[in-house]
């Protein structure tokens, strides 16, 4: 009996690469979502930084246009909030789509390494069979031999 083959491998390896693909992507989509959420926390911080900066001059009847001004500022930063937000739930979206194609790629690539583990372990318990069988038969053989000595020599005497 020759060594075990899986007559799917070739599928297996391109499920294996699928996996691995789906991995990076997911950890791509992990580092954009990363990001994007940093962008938006250095803008909310911005944001809060120039609500603080207006309030100040608020209190203390500050030139119109200075307020005017902080008030323009601080709805640009708002805007880019509001931006990044979303960008930040695109980013969201995306990476778990990564992630659950990754999980469906592990899947399908542990079902044909089952199946693999399965064929390799009856490929094994019929190597084991076709060797006792073999084994058997090489004592059987002696054993017959060994008797028909005994007989050829009980007529020689």
């Amino acid at each position: 009996m020759g060594a075990f083959r899986f007559s799917l491998d070739r599928l297996l390896a391109l499920r294996q690469r699928a996996q691995q693909d789906a991995a990076v992507q997911t950890a791509r989509a992990q580092a954009l979502l990363t990001e994007a959420e940093g962008s938006r926390d250095d803008v909310a911080a911005q944001c809060d930084a120039a609500r603080a900066r207006m309030q100040p001059a608020v209190d203390v009847e500050a030139h119109v246009a200075v307020l005017r001004q902080a008030a323009i500022v601080r709805d640009s930063l708002q805007q880019h909030l509001e931006v990044s937000q979303v960008v930040v739930a695109t980013r969201s979206r995306e990476m778990h789509q990564q992630l659950a194609q990754l999980h469906a790629r592990t899947r399908d690539t542990r079902v044909l390494e089952r199946l693999r583990d399965r064929q390799h372990e009856a490929w094994q318990v019929e190597a084991a069979r076709i060797e006792q069988v073999t084994m058997d038969g090489i004592a059987q053989a002696r054993f017959l031999r060994r008797q028909g000595e005994g007989h050829s020599e009980e007529a020689t005497q």
